[in-house]
C-alpha cells in the first residue's frame, strides 16, 4: 500500500500491476470507461466558487447570478474529471443529513442550477453599461493541494469568459486567503456526512469567510446547532441552505465523484461505507 503518490503515478503503477487499488481522476482516467476494473461512486466533496462580498462588483447579486448561469456544470465529468462527478444541486452533496422519515436533505430540496449563456449575456450587458465598464476583471485563486483544483479552476475560467464580458486570471497558491481573494475555489469534504461542515464557512463569527453576512442565514444556522431533535436540526439546516442559495453566498459548481481502479484478480478486495449514516469508508483486503 502506497501513500502520497500522484494521480499519474497511481495510473502507471496500476497498469504495471504494482498496485491493486487506486482512486484516480482527470483525463487519463477516461481510458478505463466501461472496464470491469473501474467503478465510480459519489464522494462527499463539494466544489464551490467563492465570491468576496467586499468586492464592489461581486457584492452585486446580479453579477453572482450571471456567473452561476455561465457554468456548464454537466460538462465537468465527461470532459474534465472523468470520475463520476455530478453537477451540484445545492451547497450540500447527495446522501447526507436525513430526517426522522429517512429522507435525505438533497431529496427534499434540489436546486436547478441552470446553464443559460444567453440570459447571462443579456444581464451582464446591462450591468457593464450601468458600471461603465468594458468587462468585469477578477482573479480566481485556487490551492495546489488537490490535483483537481487547477483543472476545475481552468474550466470555470473558460465558462466565465465565454461571453467575453468577464476576464479571469488564475492564481495558484499554497493556502487560499478567502477574506482577501476576489474569487476563490473552495473544496469542502464533510467529516461526518452532516450539513454543518458545508454551511459553517458562511457563518464564521456571524460572518462568512468571504464577508457574506446574513442575519437570516445565521439565525437558521444557530437554530440547527442548538436543535434538540433530529428533525429540528434537519429543517433549520435546510432553511439556512435556502437562504445561502438565494443569495449566491457560495456558487455551487460540482459534487465530486470518485473513480476506483480495482485489480479483478485479487479476491476479497472490498470498498464499503459505514457510520451514521455512511460517515466512514473502510477497505478490507484478505
Amino acid at each position: 500500500m502506497l501513500f502520497g503518490i500522484s494521480n499519474d503515478e497511481k495510473i502507471r503503477l496500476f497498469d504495471e500491476g504494482k498496485i491493486d487499488f487506486a482512486s484516480v481522476t482527470g483525463e487519463k482516467a477516461k481510458k478505463y470507461d466501461g472496464k470491469d476494473s473501474s467503478t465510480a461512486d459519489s464522494d462527499s466533496v463539494m466544489w464551490d466558487l467563492v465570491p468576496n462580498f467586499k468586492d464592489q462588483y461581486l457584492s452585486d447579486l446580479r453579477v453572482r447570478e450571471a456567473m452561476s448561469l455561465l457554468l456548464r456544470r454537466n460538462n465537468y465529468d465527461e470532459n474534465v474529471l472523468n470520475d463520476g462527478t455530478k453537477k451540484a444541486e445545492g451547497l450540500l452533496p447527495m446522501g447526507i443529513c436525513f430526517n426522522s422519515q429517512k429522507q435525505f436533505m438533497r431529496d427534499a430540496a434540489k436546486y436547478e442550477l441552470k446553464h443559460n449563456k444567453k440570459e447571462a449575456k443579456k444581464s451582464l450587458s446591462k450591468l457593464l453599461k450601468e458600471y461603465k465598464l468594458k468587462n468585469f476583471t477578477f482573479t480566481l485563486t485556487y490551492t495546489k493541494e488537490y490535483p483537481q483544483s487547477k483543472i476545475i479552476a481552468s474550466e470555470i475560467k473558460k465558462d466565465l469568459e465565454s461571453t467575453k464580458q468577464f476576464k479571469v486570471y488564475l492564481k495558484e497558491v499554497n493556502t487560499v486567503d478567502y477574506e482577501q481573494a476576489e474569487l476563490s475555489l473552495l473544496r469542502i469534504k464533510g467529516t461526518c456526512n452532516d450539513a454543518y461542515d458545508y454551511l459553517a464557512p458562511l457563518a464564521v463569527n456571524n460572518q462568512g469567510i468571504n464577508h457574506y453576512c446574513s442575519n437570516e442565514f445565521n439565525n437558521f444556522f444557530t437554530a440547527a446547532i442548538n436543535a434538540q431533535s433530529q428533525d429540528e436540526r434537519y429543517y433549520a439546516f435546510l432553511n439556512a441552505e435556502r437562504v445561502a442559495m438565494r443569495d449566491y453566498a457560495f456558487i455551487p459548481v460540482i459534487h465530486q465523484g470518485q473513480r476506483y481502479l480495482i485489480n479483478m484478480s485479487v479476491t476479497d478486495l472490498i470498498s464499503n461505507f459505514c457510520g451514521a449514516p455512511y460517515s466512514f469508508r473502510y477497505m478490507s483486503m484478505r
